[in-house]
């Protein structure tokens, strides 16, 4: 039987760490589709980090200048977030959304910075003396002590509440208003002081232009 065009899941590693400026939260389409014309929502908790819509990228407040998502990826399929400038309030739960048509699937993150070498020592000896499982899981997934910027993230089976989604859509929608706000501010500002008033000119060999702001 053929497969519906937008069926699709979202899929990510169950563990990573990794050593990085940058940190990653890994996720992507099965089957490998492309996401270009779909919708995608990244959350902390109930905070809007970014949307992709209508193939253009809004950041959430708080998150400007240190999120983006890997756009000349998205034909494959892979709508990782990264997020920049690592800071202690970034650890924590992340939701993906992706919604194409009618369908919307999701995966939740949890995303932390490592502990120090001397909670690592710690828990790695707990847990070795916890049996063989306990210990292979430990030389699998940390088998060396953590740097000063390791991070590790892995998939998560948290449930969200009812009152948790609607803070989400609330923050989303608060995320786009400000956005259209501050493109408004500057149509107005290059408006008044280029268009309307003609105030603003240089100098060219005699002639005059005016300088304006293009607005994305």
């Amino acid at each position: 039987m053929a497969t519906a065009r937008n069926e699709f899941k979202l899929i990510g590693p169950d563990w990573e760490r990794y050593n990085r400026s940058a940190v990653t939260l890994s996720c992507r389409l099965s089957p490998e589709i492309s996401a270009v014309n779909m919708e995608i929502r990244w959350f902390k908790e109930t905070d809007c980090v970014c949307v992709y819509k209508n193939r253009e990228v809004t950041e959430g407040r708080g998150y400007r200048g240190r999120v983006s998502l890997f756009t000349q990826e998205l034909e494959r399929g892979n709508v990782s977030l990264q997020l920049r400038d690592y800071r202690g309030s970034d650890d924590g739960y992340y939701l993906c959304q992706v919604t194409d048509g009618d369908r919307t699937e999701e995966i939740t993150k949890m995303q932390k910075k490592f502990m120090d070498k001397a909670s690592w020592i710690y828990w790695s000896m707990a847990l070795c003396s916890g049996g063989e499982r306990e210990n292979n899981l430990t030389l699998l997934f940390f088998p060396h002590p953590p740097l000063d910027k390791d991070f590790w993230d892995h998939q998560s089976d948290r449930e969200w509440t009812e009152d948790e989604r609607k803070k989400m859509e609330e923050s989303v929608l608060l995320t786009e208003h400000s956005t259209d706000e501050i493109k408004e501010k500057f149509r107005n500002e290059w408006r008044d002081s280029g268009l309307s008033t003609n105030q603003e000119k240089k100098q060219y060999g005699g002639k005059t232009s005016n300088i304006g702001w293009r607005i994305v």
